[in-house]
């Protein structure tokens, strides 16, 4: 074919020829795009699907995990006013528990003529033992130790008097060691 072709058909009809040709081509064109779109829309169909499906998923992970961590919250939370109750039962016992000076004073109370008192070891009451109170000293004759030790069996919060046979052994200048248990009285 030669490149020198002759158009016989009039300027108007070639014009609008072309217009024709190039509408035909739009919508050719729109049709092609309308179709990749609706080709596009299917196919993320699925993509929206899963992503939903996921969605739903995470909440409910979401929802679930909530709920156990406030439950160990909650549980936690038990626990410390669990303790707190403990510690405050505990903190009001001891408004009734005696004082070692308080209770010391009381036995110096007593009369110990022929007695000098050297030292004293007070233990507090715990939930398995009762309180104590050891005394040591020393007594110029058998008559001031026994005398003394009558003294303190009369105390009121004295509930046993642990005096050693072996005190008694010398006449005079008698060593002591004598362990008081202690029962006080609750209020």
């Amino acid at each position: 074919m030669s490149s020198n072709l002759i158009n016989l058909l009039p300027q108007e009809y070639a014009r609008e020829l072309r217009r024709n040709y190039l509408m035909r081509l739009g919508v050719l064109f729109i049709l092609g795009l309308a179709a990749v779109v609706v080709v596009n829309a299917v196919l993320l169909v699925p993509s929206f699907l899963y992503v939903k499906q996921q969605i739903q998923t995470d909440m409910r992970s979401l929802d679930q995990f909530t709920h156990t961590y406030a439950t160990e919250e909650e549980k936690q939370v038990n626990d410390e006013l669990a303790a707190l109750a403990q510690e405050s039962s505990y903190l009001a016992t001891l408004s009734n528990t005696p004082t070692a000076s308080g209770t010391i004073r009381s036995i110096l109370a007593v009369p110990h003529p022929g007695i000098v008192l050297t030292q004293f070891a007070f233990n507090a009451p715990t939930k398995s033992s009762a309180s104590t109170l050891q005394i040591q000293g020393v007594a110029s004759t058998r008559e001031a130790l026994s005398a003394y030790a009558a003294a303190l069996r009369a105390v009121p919060f004295v509930k046993d008097d642990n005096l050693p046979i072996s005190a008694y052994a010398q006449a005079t200048n008698l060593s002591f060691t004598d362990t008081l248990v202690l029962s006080f009285p609750t209020k």
